[in-house]
């Protein structure tokens, strides 16, 4: 190639490829070198490599190659080498050597202008669709192409070939020598960048997008605020009778929009990202990142969306875990919550209720949401860093129990919520709806895997009014029990206790241990003969209360007339009529209770 010939190769490179002329001339002179060593065989590495140089005359192409060797004499001199030296072999090297160069600065210069774009909307054109990944060429730069996975492509979209669209640079990467560019229609910031291209007020900062929520193809979230307290950010964002929002929705394939007004406060967002539904009440529990939003219980369903879409969304926008209860949820999450801490042996009474209030309501939000120096902080340094970890270890370790039923019984629906764990009579109650009883008690090697990793305890398997009769048939018989006053009770329901037969196993220390000492040892005694007297019975019972006129003490009445079903495959026992207080099982008098042996 002579002088001219590389000069017009030199223009072409630099207009059709877009690269620095200093950097094709720099590519051409190494590819020169690297020929010169290979041609004599000098390593890159070697003293003699640092003796080659390859110049070219930027102007005219004037190629200059010259190396230092040792004349007859032995001293070094400089000698002037010719392309023609080269030879065939050499010479192709020096060619892949230059394309290799151009294709690296040209990644290297389209990852340059591309890096900083992140974000940005671009057009583009689909060239290609292999196995659904479209290659597109964008529209400001012919020679650059970039991918859009069918991950970044909006559901029920379909594309073809030559079809001309937007999306927004997802991503800028190097692999290898080449600049891969990936685009996405499905990410957050494609809503973000279509409001600024369709809305003026948008693109000048009067109106500010401060958050956006999204589900592809489905349904979206954008809270607004404005600048100008002359400028609706709601209904500018919407336009005369829809015309702005229509657009970006077309370009969206249909997808709802809902256009959220923006309020630093979050008692004030957060209902207005739940709208259309009426909030009654929100509590932040800042420690946790969590809101509960209270409602009544026909705006239940849609405050939390169809397959919870709307509170998920709600949640994203504003950062916050959002829950949707109402007030009877919230008071059964209380006093579950209280009943689950009760059973960390560690943890006093009295910092159990600042736990709560802190926002955790399970072992998960203790275990894996704070940390031992919280917990010390919350105790006002009533318990020490040790004490703390030892409550966090525990926490973690029921998460991880409570985690584990949930994998085990897949397929019945099961939350953390419907899992009740009792260490101290170790004993793990699962509720399931009504529909899915049947064949979660027909389950019985899941049920073995539950009860091998708890090693030694017993699974039970309920609906949830099943367990809410043994709970009220429970608080009733115990009440019944000589001699350990009304804390022991409820105590008792507290760790899991639910049967005579269950309390039948303690000694007379526990329950005077249980009361704090405000029952005697021998009141304990009685109490045990009294409940092993009386065991047998209360199994084989059915839990109906009785109308209240007729038993004004009786506990409240039942709804689901399913719950005694739900009760007998709980505890298996025989539908007798349960005696009254007072009475045996056939109706006589009740035995007195054996009085404590001197």
């Amino acid at each position: 190639m002579n002088s001219d010939e590389l000069i017009k190769a030199v223009n072409f490179l630099e207009s059709d490829k877009g690269l620095e002329r200093d950097l094709i001339f720099a590519s051409i002179e190494k590819g020169i070198r690297l020929a010169i060593l290979k041609k004599y065989k000098i390593e890159e590495e070697a003293e003699e490599a640092n003796h080659v140089k390859v110049t070219i005359e930027r102007g005219k192409g004037t190629v200059k190659a010259q190396m230092q060797v040792l004349d007859a004499a032995g001293h070094p001199t400089i000698r002037e080498l010719e392309p023609e030296e080269l030879g065939r072999i050499a010479a192709q090297s020096a060619k892949q050597q230059m394309i290799q160069s151009f294709r690296e600065a040209e990644s290297e210069d389209v990852f340059e202008r591309y890096k900083p774009r992140v974000g940005d909307l671009v057009t583009g054109q689909i060239k290609r669709l292999d196995r659904h990944v479209a290659t597109v060429t964008l529209d400001n730069d012919r020679n650059v192409e970039a991918i859009m996975p069918l991950t970044e492509q909006i559901r029920g979209e379909t594309h073809h070939e030559n079809e001309r669209i937007k999306a927004v640079l997802l991503e800028v990467k190097k692999v290898g020598n080449r600049v891969k560019i990936v685009l996405s229609r499905t990410h957050p910031d494609f809503v973000r960048r279509l409001f600024e291209e369709e809305i003026p007020e948008v693109a000048d900062h009067t109106i500010e997008i401060r958050a956006v929520a999204r589900e592809a193809g489905n349904r979206a979230k954008v809270a607004v605020s404005s600048i100008d307290m002359k400028v609706d950010p709601v209904g500018a964002c919407v336009g005369m009778k829809g015309s702005r929002i229509k657009n970006i929705v077309e370009e969206l394939n249909g997808e709802r929009i809902d256009i959220v007004r923006w309020n630093d406060s979050l008692q004030v967002l957060i209902p207005n990202a739940l709208q259309p539904a009426a909030i009654s009440e929100v509590q932040l529990y800042p420690r946790l990142g969590r809101a509960i939003v209270l409602v009544q219980e026909d705006q239940l369903s849609l405050a939390i969306g169809k397959r919870g879409q709307n509170v998920r969304l709600a949640s994203k926008l504003v950062g916050w875990d959002v829950e949707i209860m109402t007030y009877d949820e919230l008071n059964r999450s209380l006093d579950k919550s209280q009943l689950l801490f009760q059973q960390i042996p560690t943890l006093p009474d009295s910092l159990i209720e600042s736990i709560i209030t802190e926002g955790c309501f399970d072992y998960d939000d203790l275990g894996y949401s704070m940390d031992p120096a919280e917990i010390v902080e919350l105790a006002g340094d009533s318990i020490t860093l040790d004490e703390a970890d030892t409550i966090i270890a525990y926490a973690k370790e029921r998460a991880d129990d409570i985690e584990f039923i949930i994998e085990t019984l897949e397929g019945l629906s099961v939350s953390e919520s419907d899992v009740y764990l009792f260490p101290k009579i170790q004993r793990a109650v699962v509720q399931v709806r009504e529909s899915q009883l049947a064949d979660a008690l027909a389950l019985n090697e899941r049920i073995s895997r539950i009860t091998g990793r708890l090693s030694g305890w017993d699974a039970f398997i309920t609906t949830r009014d099943g367990y809410d009769l043994a709970l009220q048939k429970a608080r009733h018989w115990f009440a019944q029990i000589p001699g350990i006053g009304e804390t022991v009770p409820i105590m008792l329901l507290a760790d899991g206790f639910l049967t005579y037969r269950d309390i039948r196993s303690l000694d007379a220390e526990y329950l005077v241990t249980m009361s704090g000492g405000t029952i005697s040892q021998d009141d304990a005694e009685q109490a045990l003969r009294y409940v092993s007297q009386w065991a047998e019975e209360m199994d084989n019972s059915v839990w109906e209360p009785a109308p209240a006129e007729a038993a004004p003490e009786a506990a409240e009445e039942v709804e689901s007339a399913g719950s005694a079903e739900s009760f007998d495959s709980l505890f298996g026992g025989d539908q007798t009529a349960e005696p009254e207080p007072g009475t045996g099982a056939d109706g006589g008098a009740e035995p007195a209770p054996r009085q404590p042996e001197a």
